[in-house]
């Protein structure tokens, strides 16, 4: 099964690639998103993609222009179930992101001519910045368990700076045009950089609110 850390500028960098475009949803490498299948066309679409290496693009559909993002990730079929009516249930994980260069058909599903892209080496020291991101996730936990009196249990956060900076760029749920800007980034370090600001704000709202909390209960 092809991995993320050997899906690279080494492998083939342009390819066709199907397309399965989502109402404001951006898929990240490495997180895992279940899908359900029913429109007719895109059931047509996993039947080849299953028969082929699992492998489809994820992209933004803004419904304000009604167009979808030029910049997407590979969704890579994990497990699938069929079901009576020929509808799918899914389990994907992102894999690779691309660019669209150009749609080579339009139907019965999108199919667009995509290359691949990575991130370009950073005059910033990505470590720095990851440690300060978390630094400031861990504060953010803190405060919003301080405010709902309820532990929040989270998944394993990556070590690495790119996986780490995916990671948190993916949690930024119900933020999708903030969420696209950060998979089009291509650079670890500005990525980072942009989630610290944001995690500093959030912290700000969060400390500000705690501290209204202790303030009525005093009272």
């Amino acid at each position: 099964m092809p991995s993320l850390a050997n899906m690279t500028s080494s492998s083939i960098s342009v390819r066709e690639l199907p397309l399965f475009p989502l109402p404001e949803l951006v898929l990240f490498p490495g997180q895992s998103l279940p899908l359900h299948i029913f429109e007719y066309r895109y059931r047509m679409m996993i039947n080849t993609v299953l028969e082929s290496d699992r492998m489809f693009g994820v992209l933004m559909w803004d419904s304000e222009t009604g167009k979808p993002a030029n910049v997407g990730c590979v969704a890579q079929i994990l497990q699938y179930h069929r079901l009576p009516d020929n509808r799918f249930k899914l389990l994907t994980i992102g894999q690779q992101r691309f660019r669209v260069l150009e749609y080579v058909r339009e139907a019965p599903y999108r199919v667009g001519l995509v290359e691949w892209i990575e991130d370009e080496p950073s005059s910033d020291a990505p470590y720095i910045l990851a440690t300060e991101v978390r630094e400031l996730l861990n504060d953010v936990i803190r405060l919003s368990q301080k405010l709902t009196d309820q532990e929040i249990e989270l998944p394993k956060i990556p070590r690495g700076p790119i996986e780490l900076s995916y990671w948190v760029a993916s949690n930024f749920q119900g933020a999708s045009l903030e969420q696209q800007s950060l998979l089009e980034t291509c650079d670890t370090a500005a990525r980072l950089k942009r989630e610290a600001e944001i995690l500093s704000s959030t912290r700000s709202q969060l400390a500000a609110r705690t501290v209204l909390k202790d303030t009525f209960k005093e009272i």
